[in-house]
């Protein structure tokens, strides 16, 4: 609610209605003591004229505003009413209208209200200001009723590396062995591409501050030349939220299946616990816990345990279109289950950052880096005989825009680059896919 307020106080500032006409002693105190946001000294100098004075609007309004600002929410409404019997078009009066009714609990009508002056001829940096409260309604009422949110997600691009393959054309040499060609079906190979993705959840409330969530996404790429790389998952998550104060708590179960040229490729089911903390106006930090049990059908010497747990923190400047910023570091491991094979299994931390700029209500930019370290447990594919222990170093790059041409829908180019260098030659490639997303949500 401190956030909320301070949005206000720029809103304030923003929205343009009369001045108080009524230039004497008083109402210049009480605006002197509302400008050093002193509201219980502005409501204790205006109270006592209220019978003298009711009916002013100048009077009113300052009256509403400090009472408001000083806890008595029912008064302020009273004064406010006042005002919009005579002026209807008082933009700042039937904003603080819906502020108080908001604070009254009275959320649908103080989201009318809010509404009413957005549609209004008011500042862009106003009406932005105003969305702020509307989101904060929707929250509150999304917490109190069932919420479902789905998307259809279209995008078409080129990558210049569709199999992860390596640019070298063949691997070093091996005690015992020659050096050997690489087949070219392991080597970089490029493409166009389509992908298409949807998704649909569902949020239902139980009791105040506990609900049930509940998702299902799928996604397949489609590449024109080399589709013998096409790729797709299907994945659904079932999980518990609960709401204490300024802390959250989820507990989600997951399940996905990975394909490769439309054969299942990889299973994975796990669990995932996360705990999340209001820190400050702008900050959040969170914690969270992963397992999860990777298996390969029809290969079952790779399969492994995943156990992951990692700390973040996001920030949120700020103005009318506060710029936000994320870390995250994480630690972990997959435990190979074939005691044969812990080529399979390997250490693996990393780190994640990045941010999004907002330019108005339309456009945005973000941006996206991260970097993952993981030593394996044993000498790369033993029964070719290499003798060093499979060490990669990932880095991932993203940077892209976002552009609203309607309600609902978005427009994203953008640009990711991958480097993953590794001191085996199979596993040592880099990657960039550029393309465009169109995507549609419905609420």
């Amino acid at each position: 609610m401190k956030a909320v307020a301070r949005a206000f106080l720029i809103l304030l500032m923003l929205l343009t209605a009369a001045p108080v006409s009524a230039q004497d002693a008083t109402l210049e105190q009480a605006k002197q003591f509302m400008a050093k946001r002193d509201a219980v000294a502005a409501y204790t100098l205006l109270k006592p004229l209220e019978d003298e004075r009711a009916g002013d609007p100048d009077f009113d309004y300052l009256l509403g505003i400090a009472a408001l600002d000083a806890g008595h929410a029912t008064e302020a409404v009273f004064a406010l009413e006042r005002v919009l019997a005579v002026n209807p078009n008082h933009p700042l009066a039937r904003a603080e209208i819906g502020r108080a009714y908001f604070q009254l609990g009275e959320v649908e009508t103080s989201r009318r209200q809010f509404e009413a002056v957005k549609k209004g001829p008011i500042p862009a940096e106003a009406e932005a200001t105003i969305q702020k409260f509307l989101d904060v309604i929707g929250q509150v009422q999304a917490s109190t009723r069932t919420t479902v949110f789905g998307y259809l997600e279209a995008a078409i691009g080129h990558d210049s590396n569709v199999n992860s393959g390596t640019t070298a054309t063949s691997t070093p040499a091996v005690p015992g062995f020659s050096p050997g060609v690489i087949n070219p079906g392991a080597r970089e190979q490029s493409d166009t591409f389509g992908n298409i993705a949807a998704g649909a959840s569902v949020r239902h409330p139980v009791s105040p501050g506990f609900a049930l969530l509940a998702s299902v996404d799928g996604t397949q790429r489609l590449n024109v030349d080399k589709d013998n790389f096409d790729q797709g998952t299907v994945g659904a998550n079932l999980g518990l939220e609960f709401n204490r104060s300024v802390n959250k708590f989820t507990l989600t179960a997951q399940a996905q299946q990975l394909s490769f040229d439309y054969r299942r490729f990889r299973d994975t089911v796990g669990l995932v616990g996360q705990w999340q903390r209001q820190v400050s106006n702008e900050g959040v930090v969170s914690a969270f816990l992963q397992y999860a049990r990777l298996e390969y059908p029809g290969q079952s010497f790779r399969d492994t345990d995943r156990k992951v747990g990692g700390l973040a923190y996001a920030h949120v400047f700020g103005g009318t279109y506060a710029p936000a910023v994320y870390a995250s570091a994480y630690y972990g491991n997959e435990d190979e289950r074939d005691s044969t094979r812990p080529d399979q299994g390997h250490r693996l931390k990393g780190i994640r950052f990045g941010g999004q700029l907002t330019f108005n209500s339309q456009l945005s930019a973000f941006a996206h880096a991260s970097y993952e370290k993981r030593d394996y447990g044993g000498p790369f594919a033993p029964v070719f005989g290499f003798p060093q222990h499979r060490e990669d170093k990932q880095t991932d790059l993203r940077a892209g825009l976002s552009y609203a041409p309607a309600k609902s829908w978005s427009v994203t180019p953008q640009v990711i680059y991958t480097d993953n260098k590794s001191n085996v030659t199979l596993t040592d490639f880099n990657r960039v896919q550029a393309f465009i997303a169109v995507r549609r949500e419905f609420r």
